[in-house]
């Protein structure tokens, strides 16, 4: 089981529908309208919503840095470059690979400038940086990690 957590990792992990989630679980103390969209979305897809108190969610994310926001998922199903590259839209691609980020916060600006010009796909090593976090509880980008 892998935990995601953060309101816009989540939210873009539950658009991407690149994972099975086992359940959401929401601060029961948040109430506003980005959480009440995550809930709707969950709803929408059939996956089932906990609340839980912060302190339970600062337990299961490992810190407070969740938002309100945990998910219990699958692992992410890795694409390797060929068949990235059999499966690209158009005549021209755009593919951003991302190697030896020993911080995972500087993977933000690639992957949304990547984005924002028609990227396809965002690759790179799916070893965790030094400080042992995924790459998935912080690049939220349209469900990409890694």
């Amino acid at each position: 089981m892998n935990i995601l957590y953060g309101i816009n990792t989540v939210t873009e992990a539950l658009k991407a529908r690149g994972r099975n989630f086992e359940w959401v679980a929401v601060a029961k103390e948040r109430k506003d309208i980005r959480l009440k969209r995550a809930i709707d979305e969950c709803r929408k897809i059939g996956v089932p919503v906990r609340v839980l108190s912060r302190m339970e969610l600062d337990e299961i994310a490992g810190n407070a840095a969740h938002q309100g926001l945990v998910a219990a998922t699958s692992a992410k199903q890795y694409s390797d470059l060929d068949d990235l590259v059999a499966s690209r839209r158009g005549e021209r691609s755009l593919i951003v690979v991302l190697d030896g980020v020993e911080d995972p916060h500087n993977s933000r600006a690639p992957v949304g400038r990547g984005y924002g010009r028609g990227g396809e796909g965002f690759g790179g090593s799916q070893r965790a940086p030094s400080g042992g976090k995924s790459h998935e509880h912080i690049a939220g980008a349209r469900g990409i990690e890694g």
